[in-house]
């Protein structure tokens, strides 16, 4: 119980706890309302929508649903939504046998018959065997819209494990303030004091579980409805087509919710074990990060049926993302024996769980100061050869080595490379129905304009003169594709305009938005401890009493400061700019920029001169907020203070104008990074420029003279 209130009576700490629940349940509604421009009563509606269509096919037959809309030509997202539902549930039973029989052709193949005790003969009868338990008599039609959604909120597994790590740094606090031999020197402070971190973690787990999970989940039975439906077999829905549990939806909901306390439970208990042999409290920040980024890479790049399977299947992030044990089906081969990957994890979880459990307190028990013993001696041997190792560094690189190693900027730099591994480069706000066929012309004839761009525009007219059917879409997409052939010039490029429109179109707002965002973040993260090291230690006068310490100083961190950012613009707006080649197509990068009507006023310089420009400009636009960054730091003492102050400056107003709250552009100088770019806006955002690089470059002064000047 003293433990629980050390921990939670730190504000700070426990404003943290409750603010990342809180940043889940915004993320989980702009995600959701972000098409309605964050309305939630559009939201309401449109799902209100689909649930009176539900309400009215309920008690209809699969087959029924197909009939009734086969003479539809176009349907509504919630029709194409529902027919996709029917289809599922019409087919439903032709999967189970499709299942079966294959299961008995395999037995009879002489290939995988001859060895019945081999892992492959195995698994099919063992496939055969979980299948035949499911049935197709009792599925129903029914609105698992908030099912579906909890399912797919990913950014709740990112904060739940966000969540975790925070509470295990939260163990260390003693590290850090140099009493841990003193605490491992007291009966309560070796066995219990371990004990009550367990019972801490648990109960912690099990309520931040129903935070990030049973809470959206509320939010969205209460939108969309659907509770009534959560009695049906879990069959039912879509994605649970190779779930072969047989359980209800709310049986699955429990037992999912359980399964995601469990995991982290158990990932608390891994890093706590991994940061209680580290004594410094940065290092163990960076052997968590470590730890994490490490585990992901593993879980994200081996496949699945690859030697090395088994670093994938038993995994940190196996236990995080436990839909897949319901909406996969996967056997693991142990010892030739084919195991359930969901059973494999749970005899896994409860034997590391009971493993490190009785290390945790062992150690807790047994441990004290290090001394002269093995450890302490080794510990001093690794100190010794990273003191040579630092003692000939350059100021530059010892600056680099504090920033990264020795605070949580590293993590932050380790968050940013996962972070950015996906950039969305397009939402598609322009691929319209009434754009379709004009880009399938496009398609056709896209390049230089040549004389066969116009006999395609006269054999295509003629072709549609004699074709027997409604041609009224086609004649007009094509009259679009002849006015806009007209309007080009000699030597302009017949080009998909629609494709950039969903990048850098009026509409096309959450790309760039999004984007800048994250790198106005990882800039908050990684940038406020560029001065906290010398204030944390109480040595700023005394570094500032030499020559070197002062303004030479200041800029040896000033240089630090922008290769942080130039790495946090190779992988925000590097990522970006390959995903947009991706998009459009390395071979429209030649076309010259007066072939698109956006660009047109920079003439003849081609697609990929622009680009070059337009992402060089961003990474120029970037040392605003850095300048800025660095005049609070300057300021503040501690990192939760450049955090707070960074945040409220740099990265919240960047997320209130991802927001599609436009009218703040102004008041901050990441929207100078998204679609407010002076390249893409021209001088409507020239004024909003010369203020904050004004506002930049007054900070950045301001903050060397501070730092220079000597102070009593």
């Amino acid at each position: 119980m003293h433990e629980a209130a050390r921990i939670f009576s730190d504000r700070k700490r426990l404003f943290l706890f409750l603010f990342l629940p809180v940043l889940c349940l915004i993320v989980f509604y702009y995600s959701k309302c972000f098409r309605y421009d964050g309305d939630v009563r559009l939201w309401k509606q449109d799902a209100d929508v689909y649930s009176r269509l539900i309400e009215k096919y309920r008690d209809h037959s699969p087959a029924d649903i197909l009939n009734d809309f086969d003479q539809t030509q176009q349907y509504t997202d919630h029709e194409y939504r529902l027919l996709e539902n029917a289809k599922y549930l019409s087919s439903y039973h032709e999967y189970l046998d499709n299942v079966r029989e294959q299961a008995e052709r395999l037995k009879k193949t002489s290939i995988f018959s001859t060895d019945e005790k081999s892992y492959t003969y195995r698994n099919i009868i063992k496939t055969a065997e979980d299948f035949a338990a499911c049935s197709a008599d009792d599925i129903k039609l029914g609105n698992y819209t908030a099912v579906e959604d909890m399912l797919g909120n990913g950014s709740a597994d990112w904060f739940y494990l966000a969540s975790i790590v925070f509470l295990v740094m939260a163990f260390m606090d003693e590290n850090g303030k140099m009493l841990l031999a003193i605490i491992r020197a007291t009966p309560a402070g070796r066995g219990r004091l371990t004990a009550a971190r367990m019972t801490i973690l648990a109960c912690f787990s099990a309520v931040m579980t129903g935070l990030f999970y049973l809470v959206p989940l509320e939010i969205s039975l209460m939108i969309n409805g659907g509770r009534e439906d959560l009695s049906n077999p879990v069959q039912s829905m879509i994605e649970m087509q190779k779930c072969t549990e047989q359980i209800s939806v709310a049986g699955f909901i429990v037992r999912y919710l359980l399964i995601k306390a469990a995991a982290g439970f158990l990932i608390g208990m891994i890093l706590w074990f991994i940061v209680s042999f580290i004594e410094r409290r940065q290092q163990s920040w960076t052997a968590a990060a470590i730890f994490v980024t490490g585990e992901y890479l593993l879980y994200s790049n081996i496949q699945p049926h690859s030697t090395m399977s088994i670093l994938r299947d038993v995994n940190v992030f196996s236990f995080l993302f436990a839909e897949k044990l319901f909406t996969e089906y996967e056997n693991v081969n142990v010892f030739s024996f084919p195991v359930r990957h969901g059973t494999l994890l749970v005899w896994v979880a409860v034997i590391m769980a009971v493993c490190l459990g009785t290390a945790l307190v062992l150690l807790g028990c047994r441990r004290y100061s290090l001394g002269d013993n093995g450890a302490g001696k080794a510990g001093k041997l690794i100190n010794t050869f990273g003191d040579m190792l630092r003692s000939r560094m350059h100021l530059y690189g010892l600056e680099s080595y504090k920033i990264v190693f020795c605070s949580i900027t590293g993590l932050a730099l380790i968050a940013c490379i996962i972070g950015t591994q996906t950039v969305l480069c397009t939402d598609v706000r322009y691929a319209t129905i009434e754009n379709y066929l004009y880009q399938r012309y496009i398609n056709e004839i896209k390049g230089p304009v040549t004389e066969d761009t116009f006999r395609y525009i006269r054999e295509a007219k003629d072709y549609l003169d004699t074709a027997d059917m409604d041609v009224g879409d086609y004649e007009e997409a094509l009259y679009r594709l002849e006015e806009y052939v007209s309007s080009i010039d000699e030597g302009d490029w017949v080009v998909d305009e629609i494709a950039l429109l969903d990048i850098y179109g009026e509409r096309a707002w959450i790309m760039p938005r999004l984007n800048s965002l994250m790198a106005a973040v990882f800039l908050t993260l990684s940038l406020s401890t560029l001065f906290t090291a010398e204030k944390d230690m109480d040595i700023t006068r005394l570094v500032r009493s030499t020559a070197r310490g002062r303004r030479y100083l200041f800029w040896i961190k000033y240089a630090v400061a922008l290769t942080v950012t130039l790495f946090i613009w190779y992988r925000v707006y590097c990522g970006e700019w390959r995903a947009i080649i991706a998009y459009l197509g390395r071979e429209v990068l030649d076309a010259p920029c007066s072939s698109y009507a956006t660009f047109r006023s920079y003439g003849s310089i081609t697609l990929k001169q622009f680009l070059r420009l337009l992402y060089l400009l961003k990474l120029v636009l970037m040392i605003i907020p850095v300048n800025i960054s660095v005049f609070v730091c300057e300021r503040y003492r501690s990192y939760e203070k450049c955090l707070l102050m960074n945040g409220l400056i740099i990265a919240i107003p960047a997320f209130i104008y991802l927001l599609h709250f436009s009218q703040i552009s102004f008041y901050t100088p990441i929207s100078l990074l998204a679609d407010r770019n002076p390249l893409l806006k021209g001088t409507s955002s020239f004024v909003e420029l010369i203020i904050w690089s004004v506002i930049g470059v007054s900070a950045l002064i301001w903050a060397e003279r501070e730092w220079g000047s000597l102070k009593p």
